[in-house]
């Protein structure tokens, strides 16, 4: 509850509720919309954690660590 809370998630946290009200009363669209902006700007602080985790995969490492893709994820160099 406290990462959802701090002051600077609440963009993310108020796009994602609303957006998932949206999908309550039945617009799907600009819910799903909403709540994808949301994730994006709540977990944009593990993206570089996650780009590591992926290049230590077996095969899809192999992948992520190709220089254009390295270049489109903007993986660093580990």
């Amino acid at each position: 509850m406290q990462f959802f809370m701090k002051r600077q998630n609440f963009k993310g946290t108020i796009s994602f509720g609303v957006g998932f009200f949206f999908l309550v009363i039945g617009w799907p669209i600009i819910g799903m919309v909403l709540e994808a902006y949301g994730f994006i700007v709540l977990f944009s602080g593990f993206w570089p954690t996650l780009a590591v985790f992926l290049q230590r995969i077996p095969i899809v490492g192999w992948l992520f660590q190709q220089p254009y893709i390295r270049s489109v994820c903007f993986v660093s160099k580990l």
